[in-house]
């Protein structure tokens, strides 16, 4: 049996497709008329307009935006007063205690 592939014998895929209605006149008017040539071309998709990445990108960056927003309503961030006081305790020299030693 496997002698038998090898000579090149193929066997024929079964393809089952669901279409619908309005599609089977045209099916039927074009049925044996498709070549190996035909294929190729309807099988290639169109590069997408301008528009349509704008809106892609629009989408997208506003989704982000959203979720930046419902992010700041859920975690409190703090003032900018308590902000202000934890950067300048940061930066206020202490004289060290006892005195200097020397």
């Amino acid at each position: 049996m496997e002698e038998e592939q090898n000579k090149g014998d193929v066997t024929p895929a079964r393809v089952v497709g669901v279409v619908g209605i309005g599609h089977v006149p045209g099916i039927v008017q074009n049925w044996g008329k498709v070549t190996l040539q035909d294929i190729p071309p309807i099988m290639r998709l169109p590069r997408p307009s301008l528009s349509g990445r704008i809106i892609k990108f629009t989408v997208k960056v506003s989704v982000v935006g959203l979720v930046v927003w419902g992010l700041s309503r859920l975690v409190p961030v703090p003032s900018l007063e308590s902000v202000k006081s934890g950067v300048q305790g940061l930066f206020q020299l202490k004289a060290p205690v006892g005195g200097m030693q020397g």
